[in-house]
């Protein structure tokens, strides 16, 4: 059932029954489920149609029907993250559910990766790009800075020193050179725009979009063809409330456990019409491991458990450097040159 909230009260829909006509009762060996564009990849799905709901209003004599497709999707939590109405008094609905992983058929296939390999057209060693220099210079990119010549030192006076003081008779002297960021430069620079919340990313699919700012805020918004905008705030970062949030949490929660994911706590959104409080959410940042997808492939996923209460997860081979350092509030403490280099 959907229910809206209009100036009368409450209104309930319901947009179908299951019709058990739509399961499939002998698919075969060479079964292939139905694929759907969804988010951006070519996703296996199960669909289930339900029909009979509540008389449409504006087809006289017709119900309402929906289509449910569930869809894998690993270490997620079953719940809805889309619906829409394709037609008058027809909706599609996507689930996201591990369960259906089990099933190897229902897998999203990975595309696969092709590495490209330059090589100079003349047989010559590797170059620099030709006007490389003017940017490397703005940029300070180090990728193809040449090591300098060394230069011919001073000879120094001679000092005695003690046997003990001698620098063969030091041990671990040497001094480490620090660890060189394998990032290119445009992956440096969204990286930083990233942690610094000077950029925000945008997903989500159907009628609503998210706007998700690194500790700084998310909003949910639509935008209508003619340009027009609705906008409602989901929430903002405020560390002390965090802080306080996790401390009264920490006292009925197990603590002891590696969590899998990092959470930060989102107060003070826009007010709620149900319950009349500030929307909140948490962040749920999770380490993507599939380090071939770079570090600006980042998927987002919203569930409302609660009335106006969101968790928002997010995907991302940079929580995997975050997460490495936070304290015990669950408040990364890396700085961002720390963790660009750490890639």
């Amino acid at each position: 059932a959907v229910v809206s909230t209009q100036s009368t009260g409450k209104q309930a829909f319901f947009l179908g029954y299951v019709s058990y006509d739509s399961y499939p009762t002998h698919p075969g060996d060479k079964f292939q489920p139905p694929t759907l564009n969804h988010a951006g990849a070519l996703r296996p799905y199960y669909s289930v149609v339900y029909k009979g709901g509540t008389e449409c209003d504006l087809i006289p004599g017709f119900k309402r029907e929906t289509t449910v497709y569930y869809m894998c999707m690993p270490d997620f939590q079953t719940s809805v993250v889309s619906v829409k109405e394709v037609s008058t008094c027809k909706y599609d609905i996507v689930i996201y559910t591990s369960l259906l992983c089990k099933n190897k058929l229902y897998r999203i296939k990975e595309d696969p990766i092709n590495h490209i390999y330059c090589l100079s057209t003349d047989g010559t060693k590797w170059k620099r790009p030709v006007g490389y220099d003017i940017l490397s210079r703005l940029n300070d990119d180090s990728m193809f800075t040449e090591t300098p010549q060394p230069k011919k030192a001073q000879v120094p006076e001679p000092v005695f020193v003690k046997p003990s003081q001698h620098p063969k008779s030091q041990k671990n002297t040497k001094k480490v050179e620090p660890k060189k960021s394998q990032l290119t430069f445009p992956e440096k620079r969204f990286v930083k725009q990233f942690l610094t919340a000077e950029k925000c990313v945008i997903g989500g699919v159907g009628w609503w979009k998210y706007e998700f700012c690194y500790q700084k805020s998310l909003k949910q918004f639509h935008k209508e063809k003619s340009g027009a905008k609705t906008e409602i705030l989901l929430g903002i970062w405020d560390e002390q409330r965090h802080i306080e949030h996790v401390t009264e949490e920490a006292k009925s929660l197990e603590t002891s456990k590696k969590s899998a994911y990092l959470e930060l706590h989102y107060f003070l959104g826009d007010i709620c019409d149900e319950t009349g409080l500030p929307r909140q959410a948490t962040i749920r940042m999770r380490c993507e491991s599939n380090q071939d997808k770079g570090v600006q492939a980042l998927t987002m996923f919203i569930d409302e458990p609660k009335m106006c209460v969101y968790i928002f997860t997010i995907d991302s081979g940079i929580f995997c450097r975050i997460m490495e350092n936070t304290d015990k509030y669950g408040i990364p403490q890396a700085s961002v040159d720390e963790i660009i280099d750490s890639f």
